[in-house]
């Protein structure tokens, strides 16, 4: 005779409720890292903006210019990954136009050392379609070197 086990009924256990209200205060906390980074990231960025600087961005997440400040003028935010990929872009020519000119980049907290990569980066942020023009300027140099 097969006996058959019935299903319990009812809460669930412990243990089960302990380890479910672990993982929720696990993501809670994930997620306020995530907020308290952002801003940490913001004020740092304001704090930049607000001293004599050439570049006179805003604290615009969405303009192209964000990204110039918060990768060539301080460590906190290198190796971010920007929401934009038009942003990631910049972020990337930034980053090898600061390997070339890595010793004149920055010269004090918020100032900018303008050097010809400075000047390049400004014209090329300026520009409406970055992609485009940063292909664009791939394809000459490949030409020219070639």
């Amino acid at each position: 005779m097969a006996t058959e086990v019935k299903k319990k009924r009812g809460r669930p256990s412990k243990r089960l409720g302990a380890e479910k209200e672990a993982e929720k205060s696990e993501k809670e906390a994930a997620a306020k890292r995530a907020v308290d980074r952002q801003l940490q990231m913001d004020l740092e960025l304001l704090r930049l903006t607000n001293k004599e600087n050439p570049f006179r961005y805003t604290v615009n997440k969405r303009k192209d210019s964000w990204s110039l400040i918060a990768v060539d003028v301080t460590t906190l935010f290198e190796g971010e990954i920007f929401d934009d990929r038009r942003c990631r872009e910049r972020v990337r020519i930034l980053m090898k136009a600061c390997r070339v000119e890595a010793d004149k980049k920055v010269t004090g907290a918020g100032s900018l050392n303008l050097t010809e990569a400075d000047t390049l980066l400004k014209s090329l942020i300026e520009c409406e379609d970055f992609t485009a023009n940063n292909a664009n300027a791939e394809k000459k140099r490949s030409k020219v070197s070639s």
